[in-house]
């Protein structure tokens, strides 16, 4: 999930203007529900543009990647740190095609999950 350019002014606003002031502003959930009623968003959205944002802190993994990684089921560190390197690889070929996007390596792929395992979330 990819933070429109609407939604980074809207959170520019509240001075959110990096992906660490993101981060800091969703620690917990009642952090994401002021912040979503600061902005008047959704709690479940805030907590998306968090998590894809703090995906893309893994070394390799853009923002456009998290696009895929969301319809392959990956949506956090958490989710990430569990996956079998096989499937997820598999998984993001899939979707990859449908949404006109290239899929990482299977290397990437393996790269990605173990950072994730040495990654703690930040967002609870």
């Amino acid at each position: 999930m990819i933070i429109g350019p609407e939604s980074a002014k809207l959170l520019a606003t509240v001075n959110v203007i990096s992906k660490s002031d993101l981060i800091n502003k969703c620690h917990t959930e009642g952090d994401r529900k002021k912040l979503a009623q600061e902005i008047r968003a959704g709690s479940a959205q805030v907590k998306e543009w968090a998590t894809a944002v703090e995906l893309t802190e893994i070394v390799g993994l853009l923002p456009q990647h998290t696009n895929i990684l969301n319809r392959a089921r990956v949506n956090s560190i958490h989710d990430l740190s569990r996956a079998n390197p096989t499937n997820l690889y598999d998984s993001l070929c899939d979707w990859a095609t449908p949404l006109k996007a290239v899929a990482p390596s299977s290397a990437l792929v393996a790269e990605w999950i173990e950072a994730a395992k040495e990654m703690a979330s930040s967002i609870t």
